[in-house]
């Protein structure tokens, strides 16, 4: 019997016969694309590297990518997270364009022998950008005071400067120096630091991708791997905030002419 009459007897159609699925090639293919970035990015989630995907041109929707992640096992671990705070509480001031406030905070960790260090990370709130990761055993008042000027040459200087209450912060000759420059300071209540929220999402996702991902034998180490990691964050990794591009696409500055005295 002919495959047009059997097909005719069993009323089924002949496409059927010599149909062949092409999604698992598809999925296939996606999946080879996927694994070098997850492979050297183990801690993104599949949301950055649907944008990391995007910006090299290969769109994908997060339903189909989502599946393709969770059935490949490429899921991080995941942790409980806690509830949110809804207060209704509005930055003051807020960062409407780079360079108009930039935070910066502290942060610690320890060497392999148990030497501690400190990093200070600063932040341009309105972009995203990553200005500055300064990694050292301690810093005092005038260590931060180096440290901003450094940047007031490259980057030209901000409005206002969010912060904590911490001693290094707060002191006299940090905020008459900066007062000098005429730079107003922003401190948040104390015991409210999610009036600092943009300075704590980039201290937890310098947390989660350096700190808790390496171990570092010496300060040198974790300066060298820190500078790296700042390096990737403005240029590579996509920013939710900025749908999904990096932070220097959104951060435009004009070095100044003269260096800041």
């Amino acid at each position: 019997m002919s495959r047009t009459k059997a097909c005719r007897v069993f009323q089924v159609s002949r496409s059927m016969l010599a149909y062949q699925r092409r999604q698992p090639g598809k999925d296939a293919q996606l999946l080879r694309r996927l694994r070098p970035i997850v492979r050297h990015h183990p801690r993104w989630g599949h949301r950055l590297v649907m944008g990391r995907l995007a910006m090299v041109g290969a769109t994908v929707s997060r339903k189909r990518l989502l599946r393709l992640w969770r059935r490949a096992g490429l899921q991080c671990p995941t942790r409980a997270t806690r509830r949110k705070m809804q207060t209704g509480e509005r930055l003051n001031p807020l960062a409407m364009q780079p360079n108009e406030v930039w935070c910066y905070d502290f942060v610690h960790d320890a060497l392999v022998n148990g030497e501690t260090f400190r990093g200070l990370l600063v932040k341009d709130e309105a972009s995203g950008y990553a200005l500055a990761i300064e990694i050292a055993r301690s810093f005092t008042a005038n260590d931060v005071k180096a440290v901003l000027l450094r940047l007031f040459r490259r980057y030209g200087k901000p409005r206002y400067l969010r912060s904590d209450n911490g001693p290094e912060f707060v002191a006299n000759a940090l905020k008459e120096w900066l007062a000098e420059r005429g730079l107003e300071t922003a401190y948040i209540e104390p015991g409210r630091p999610w009036q600092n929220g943009s300075s704590e999402s980039f201290n937890g996702t310098y947390r989660n991708e350096v700190l808790d991902a390496e171990v570092f034998y010496s300060v040198i180490e974790a300066r060298i791997v820190s500078g790296r990691w700042r390096k990737l964050y403005n240029q590579r990794r996509p920013h939710s905030a900025n749908n999904y591009r990096p932070p220097n696409t959104a951060y435009h500055f004009q070095s100044p002419r003269k260096k800041t005295a």
